[in-house]
C-alpha cells in the first residue's frame, strides 16, 4: 500500500511543505473571513432550506437530485445549538469542513507514503476550488470530506480487520450518496473496492447481508422521495458536442479553469484585475502549473499499474468526476465544479509520482507548487476583497427587500437565491416572449403577477435599457436605489 522513492539521495521538504500549508491556510482564513455568504447564491440557496427546516421541523428539497444529508445535518446541529444560523455563528460549518477535509488528507497520506506525507496537504490546501467554495457554507466542500472520510475508512479496513471498521465503512458509502448528486456516482466504486478489501476477511454470512443493506441505504431516498425531477437541461447545463470541448482552445480554457485560474469576465469586472492582460496572464500560469498536470498523469498511470485497490478506487473516482465535468460542459468548457469532491485525490497522484521522480524533475514541481501557492494566496486575497465589497453594497437593498409585504412578488433574472435568503416576499424567475422589447416584458411581468423588479450589483441579468424604457413609460417606477442596486415598483 505505501509507496516509497528508491532514489539514496532524497531531499527533506518538509519546511518547503510546511510554509507551503501556511500560505494555503492563510488564502483559506481570509477568504472565510472576508468572503461574505451571499457572495455565492447556491449557499443561499443551502441556509435556506435549512432556515425553513429549523422553522418547519421538516427536511424537504426542491428535487431528487438535492439530496438530504447536508441538509439534515445542519437542521439538526441547528435545532441542538439554537443559534447555528445566527449570522456571528455561519462560518463555523465551513471552518470546521476546513479541519476535516485537511485533516482526513494528512491521515490519508500517512498511510499510502512513507515520505513526503505533507505534500498532498500541502496540494489540498493551496487549491482554489477548495479554496473559495469552502470558505462558505457550500455542499461541496461538505461532499469533498464525506468522500475523503469514506476512502480513510476503507483504508483502516484494509489495515485493520475489524467489524467496526468494516460498519464504518458500510455506513459512510450510502453518506457518498447523500452528500451530493454527483457523489452518488462513486457509490459503485466504493462499494466494489470495499469487497475486494472484505472479502477475504469476513465469512460471507457477515458480508453478503451488510452489503444488500448498504446498497438499500444508498438508493433509499431515490425510491422513496416525493421531490421532482429535475429536468434534463439543468442537469446539463449548455449542451456541448466533443467537437467544441476538444476544440484546442476550450481545452487550454477547461485546464485553466481546472487551476481556478479568473476567465476572461472576471478580469474584466474585478478593478484590481482590469489593467493586466488575460492572454499573456493566461500563458504564464499555464507555463507555471503544466508540470504539476503533468506529475498528476504520471501519478495516476503509477495508480493503475500498481494494481491496488485503494489506488484504483482513487483513480476510477477522480476520472469518474472529471468526466462528469465534461460531459455537464458549458459552451465546450468543463464544468469543473462538479469534480470538487475529489479535487483533493489529485495530491495523491502527485505525490505518488513525485516520490518515484529524480531530484531535477522534483526541483520542477516544487518551483511550480510554491509559484502556485503564491498565486492562490494573491488571487484568494482579490477576490474575497472584490466579492466583500460588493456585497457590502447589495446589503442596503437586502434590507430593503426585507421589509416587502408577503403577497409582494419580486422579479428576478439570475438573483432568485439571494433574493429570496433575505425577503419573505414571493421571489420568482420572469419568462419573457422578448426580453429585449419593453412592451412585452411589461405584459409578461403583469401576466405573471409580478409586483416589483430588483436589480442587484454584479452580473445581473437585467436590461438597463427595458428598464430605463419602462420607467419613461411610467409602467414602473423606482422606488429604491443605491450604489448599483435598485427596486422598482410594477404600476
Amino acid at each position: 500500500m505505501v509507496f516509497s522513492s528508491k532514489s539514496k539521495k532524497k531531499l527533506d521538504l518538509t519546511n518547503f511543505f510546511i510554509a507551503v500549508i501556511i500560505l494555503g491556510i492563510s488564502a483559506r482564513l481570509i477568504s472565510l473571513f472576508l468572503v461574505p455568504e451571499s457572495a455565492y447564491a447556491d449557499s443561499l440557496f443551502h441556509l435556506t432550506l435549512i432556515k425553513q427546516s429549523v422553522e418547519t421541523g421538516f427536511i424537504s428539497t426542491p428535487d431528487i437530485l438535492t439530496v438530504p444529508l447536508y441538509y439534515s445535518l445542519n437542521t439538526a446541529l441547528s435545532i441542538f445549538s439554537n443559534s447555528l444560523l445566527e449570522i456571528q455563528l455561519l462560518k463555523l460549518i465551513p471552518f470546521i469542513l476546513i479541519i476535516l477535509q485537511l485533516g482526513f488528507v494528512y491521515l490519508i497520506s500517512k498511510i499510502l507514503f512513507k515520505e513526503n506525507i505533507l505534500l498532498p496537504l500541502a496540494l489540498t490546501a493551496i487549491s482554489g476550488w477548495l479554496i473559495r467554495y469552502g470558505s462558505v457554507n457550500n455542499i461541496d466542500a461538505f461532499a469533498s470530506v464525506i468522500v475523503l472520510f469514506a476512502f480513510y475508512a476503507l483504508l483502516k479496513l484494509k489495515q485493520e480487520t475489524s467489524i467496526s471498521n468494516l460498519v464504518l465503512a458500510l455506513l459512510l458509502i450510502p453518506c457518498l450518496a447523500y452528500a451530493k448528486a454527483n457523489t452518488a456516482l462513486l457509490v459503485p466504486f466504493f462499494l466494489i473496492a470495499l469487497f475486494f478489501i472484505a472479502f477475504k476477511k469476513f465469512k460471507l454470512q457477515i458480508l453478503i447481508p451488510s452489503f444488500i443493506a448498504s446498497i438499500l441505504l444508498s438508493i433509499y431516498w431515490f425510491l422513496i422521495s416525493n421531490a421532482n425531477v429535475i429536468s434534463t437541461q439543468t442537469l446539463t447545463k449548455v449542451n456541448s458536442s466533443i467537437f467544441t470541448i476538444l476544440n484546442p482552445y476550450n481545452l487550454f480554457l477547461s485546464f485553466l479553469s481546472y487551476f481556478d485560474f479568473p476567465p476572461l469576465s472576471a478580469f474584466k469586472s474585478i478593478s484590481l484585475l482590469e489593467k493586466i492582460p488575460w492572454l499573456p496572464s493566461a500563458i504564464i500560469f499555464f507555463i507555471i502549473v503544466i508540470p504539476i498536470l503533468i506529475c498528476t498523469l504520471h501519478g495516476i498511470f503509477l495508480a493503475v499499474k500498481s494494481k491496488k485497490v485503494e489506488w484504483l478506487l482513487l483513480t476510477i473516482s477522480f476520472i469518474a468526476l472529471i468526466a462528469f465535468t465534461l460531459k455537464n460542459a458549458v459552451e465546450g468548457l468543463a464544468y469543473i465544479r462538479y469534480a470538487i469532491p475529489v479535487l483533493a485525490f489529485s495530491g495523491f497522484f502527485i505525490a505518488l509520482s513525485f516520490n518515484k521522480l529524480k531530484s531535477n524533475f522534483q526541483k520542477i514541481i516544487l518551483i511550480s507548487i510554491a509559484l502556485l501557492a503564491i498565486y492562490s494566496l494573491l488571487m484568494t486575497s482579490v477576490s474575497a476583497y472584490y466579492y466583500a465589497q460588493v456585497e457590502q453594497k447589495n446589503q442596503a437593498i437586502y434590507l430593503e427587500l426585507s421589509s416587502l409585504p408577503e403577497n409582494a412578488k419580486i422579479a428576478s433574472i439570475n438573483k432568485e437565491r439571494q433574493i429570496n435568503f433575505y425577503s419573505t416576499a414571493k421571489v420568482g424567475q420572469p419568462k419573457f416572449s422578448d426580453e429585449f422589447n419593453s412592451n412585452l416584458v411589461y405584459s409578461d411581468l403583469r401576466e405573471q403577477g409580478f409586483t416589483h423588479i430588483a436589480v442587484l450589483c454584479y452580473k445581473d441579468a437585467w436590461s438597463t435599457s427595458v428598464l430605463a424604457d419602462l420607467v419613461f413609460s411610467n409602467k414602473i417606477k423606482k422606488v429604491f436605489e443605491k450604489e448599483c442596486t435598485s427596486l422598482y415598483e410594477i404600476n
